[in-house]
């Protein structure tokens, strides 16, 4: 299971049988996809902007989609990239987790209007397994593998949804730049845009 696979999951809320701030997981899910693409060797950075390296396939549909889309359009940094194609990745990683048997998908409407989706977490015990790992990573100390590191940082950079507090987060701020360093530019990449997301929820709510 890919890093953008794992996040969704965590995303996840089993008991509602909904994803909450799907906006958000949007660039979640693609910083997941760019980090593991960097650590496979397949991206790097030249001066903030987006390089391509190994051209061979990961054998991941959807890594090999991100990289394909990279390869073929105009040269952008890492933000734009982490911006780009939110609701169709997010959809994507859904679409591959159902195949699975990860979850089950049933489309349904908000008021008889809006579309969203009934998620089905298959294996509620084993998502809970993987959120006390993320709060092991991000509250505790040590080297980690880079997978299991990236995976905490960007979980933690995040803020999803019930799986660290405020109080939880503040305290492990000096831990999760350290697990977010292994994420390299993609994470700094979901850093800026949860921030803007946060700046942007502020000045809407002020005004």
């Amino acid at each position: 299971m890919n890093l953008a696979e794992q996040l969704f999951l965590l995303a996840c809320d089993p008991d509602k049988q909904r994803v909450p701030e799907r906006h958000k997981l949007g660039y979640v899910v693609r910083a997941a996809a760019l980090t593991e693409l960097s650590l496979r060797g397949c991206l790097a950075d030249a001066e903030g902007w987006v390089a391509t390296g190994a051209s061979k396939p990961t054998g991941d549909q959807l890594l090999d989609g991100v990289l394909t889309e990279i390869s073929r359009d105009k040269p952008r940094k890492w933000t734009a990239w982490v911006r780009k194609q939110r609701p169709a990745t997010v959809n994507a990683v859904q679409d591959a987790l159902a195949r699975s048997g990860a979850i089950s998908v049933r489309p349904r409407r908000i008021l008889g209007l809006f579309p969203t989706y009934t998620v089905t977490v298959h294996n509620p015990v084993a998502r809970q397994m993987s959120v006390q790992r993320v709060r092991a990573a991000v509250t505790g100390t040590g080297a980690l593998p880079p997978a299991d590191a990236a995976l905490a940082a960007l979980a933690a950079t995040a803020e999803l949804k019930d799986l660290l507090s405020k109080r939880e987060l503040k305290a492990a701020k000096q831990r999760i730049e350290e697990l977010l360093a292994v994420c390299g530019p993609p994470g700094l990449a979901l850093r800026k845009a949860i921030s803007d997301l946060k700046a942007a929820a502020a000045n809407s709510s002020s005004g």
